[in-house]
């Protein structure tokens, strides 16, 4: 519903085209304003606005709140929307209240897609309205004229300007508005910046036995194409591929910006040590680029020593112990240490986990740290005298193999037993008694330069002797010849026959004597002669 709160007032407006438009605006205004007499009769309601045809504005009406406006729209530079490169729109209520405020709008807008600049927009009043604000605020009002200076809008952009204000009197307030600016002609010289970028990848740490892996990547980072593009890598004395090359090469035609390449290596090491390399990009633009890598190679190194005592008797526990220790900078993984026995040595135990197997003490110790050490320990027994040899080796991951060997001599113990039987006893004077004599080496080492002697009492005489050796007497005296050897667990015997000459409780005497022994060994046998 429309508000009737006094006198109607008819609002009317105009859009200038350029200044010779301006001129026929301020013509209209003069010939519609005068002064409005006392109404008598109630203001007619304005005509229906119609769009014009062909050149100038075109002008619609609508209706909002309760309120007609009209609006009137024109182009520029051709007075229509097409062919123009800036819109103006015009849009003024169609009649008001005499002394109270109202508002009407100007909306600016860019039809083309440049930036417009310097935007000017310019607007004549009748006499009779009083402008009180506008927003944006207007450059300048002077002489019935406010200018605003929209400065740019973008393309496809648009401003508003505000203006409200009002009219005392009943009659026709008249505003006219122009828009002036500047058309640009930007065009656009792209700069580009060449730009490359390498990186180069290496582990930080690696054994010498492991290959290296090598990963150059280069990237142009700027905006322009790359061509010509080539990597070199010079390797550091002791470094090559596996090919044997000492520099790694690539070459790239062209790289688009943000393009990017990898290339590959395996490296392998001759020592130990840090290497250290410098890599190059080159363009045939002329930017350039480096990378460094760095790889500490390290290796273990195993040490083996081999410990055993000098001798032992046979039959005797005989311990013996490997020392097995890192003298490298990296772990020796994996690491097995071997023990081989000569034949004849019987396994007893073993520390540190190790098992006998194959003739061999086998230890699985796993990773054996820089600077560790191990002590492993393991007991044999030997029965017979000889020699207990041990070849051990021990090796790991990357820990190349080294060796050790120690041996005992392995003692006998010697252990005589002499035994001295009569065959016959009690024995009738004129008969023959045989004596029995057994040597037998209980020990486990030979008994050698076995002699016996035997003494005859002067009731007996030597009749004759067998054995291993000859048997010669002398008087009363019997002697075996030399026996060289007796070996472990051996015997010799010899027998001695005698005849009894007369009565008596009579004693046989025989005296052994060997290398092994320090005293002789002496044994008596009784025989009854009657």
């Amino acid at each position: 519903m429309r508000p009737n709160l006094g006198t109607p007032l008819v609002v009317v407006t105009c859009g200038v085209a350029l200044a010779l438009i301006g001129a026929g605006c301020a013509c209209q205004q003069k010939a519609q304003y005068k002064e409005a007499p006392a109404p008598t009769t109630p203001a007619p309601q304005p005509a229906e606005a119609k769009p014009s045809v062909g050149y100038g504005p075109s002008y619609t009406t609508f209706e909002s709140g309760g309120i007609r406006y009209v609006r009137g729209v024109i182009g520029y530079p051709s007075g229509m929307r097409d062919g123009s490169g800036v819109l103006l729109e015009k849009t003024v209520p169609a009649e008001v209240m005499a002394g109270m405020p109202f508002s009407y709008e100007y909306k600016v807008s860019n039809l083309t897609p440049c930036e417009v600049r310097e935007v000017v927009v310019r607007d004549t009043m009748t006499p009779n309205f009083k402008m009180t604000a506008s927003d944006p605020k207007a450059t300048e009002v002077s002489g019935g004229m406010a200018t605003w200076h929209l400065g740019e809008i973008p393309p496809g952009g648009s401003k508003t300007i505000k203006v409200t204000g009002t009219v005392q009197e009943e009659g026709t307030m008249t505003t006219c508005g122009w828009v002036t600016y500047t058309p640009v002609l930007c065009e656009g010289t792209k700069v580009l910046k060449p730009a490359i970028q390498l990186t180069k990848q290496m582990p930080a740490e690696v054994l010498v036995c492991d290959p290296i892996p090598v990963n150059l990547t280069v990237r142009n980072n700027g905006s322009s194409r790359l061509t010509e593009v080539t990597i070199t890598d010079p390797l550091p004395a002791g470094l090559t591929t596996a090919e044997g090359q000492s520099t790694l090469t690539y070459k790239v035609d062209a790289l688009a910006p943000g393009e990017s390449r990898q290339f590959n290596a395996s490296l392998k090491a001759a020592k130990t040590g840090t290497y250290e390399n410098l890599a190059r990009v080159t363009t045939a633009q002329g930017v350039q680029a480096q990378a460094k890598a760095t790889t500490v190679v390290r290796a273990p190194v195993l040490n083996l020593a081999c410990k055993a005592p000098e001798e032992r008797y046979a039959g005797r526990p005989v311990e013996v112990c490997l020392s097995l220790n890192n003298q490298g900078d990296a772990p020796a993984a994996n690491t097995v240490v071997e023990a081989a026995v000569s034949e004849g040595a019987r396994f007893q135990s073993a520390t540190e986990g190790g098992r006998f197997e194959s003739g061999r003490v086998v230890w699985n110790l796993g990773s054996v740290a820089p600077k560790a050490s191990r002590q492993l320990c393991a007991t044999f027994v030997v029965e017979n005298p000889g020699t207990l040899s041990v070849s051990s080796k021990a090796a790991g991951t990357c820990a190349p193999q080294v060796t050790a060997s120690c041996q005992t001599r392995i003692a006998g113990i010697p252990a005589v037993l002499l035994e001295v039987i009569d065959l016959e006893d009690p024995i009738e004077v004129g008969k023959t008694e045989t004596y029995e004599i057994k040597v037998t080496n209980q020990g486990s080492a030979p008994a050698t330069n076995v002699k016996i002697v035997c003494k005859l009492e002067e009731a007996q005489q030597f009749v004759s002797g067998s054995g291993p050796t000859a048997v010669s007497a002398v008087a009363n005296t019997v002697t075996m010849a030399p026996l060289a050897s007796i070996p472990p667990k051996g015997q010799a015997t010899w027998r001695v026959v005698v005849k009894a000459l007369k009565v008596g409780d009579i004693r046989f005497q025989v005296t052994l004597t060997c290398d092994q022994l320090g005293r002789t060994v002496e044994e008596t046998e009784s025989t009854n002669q009657y």
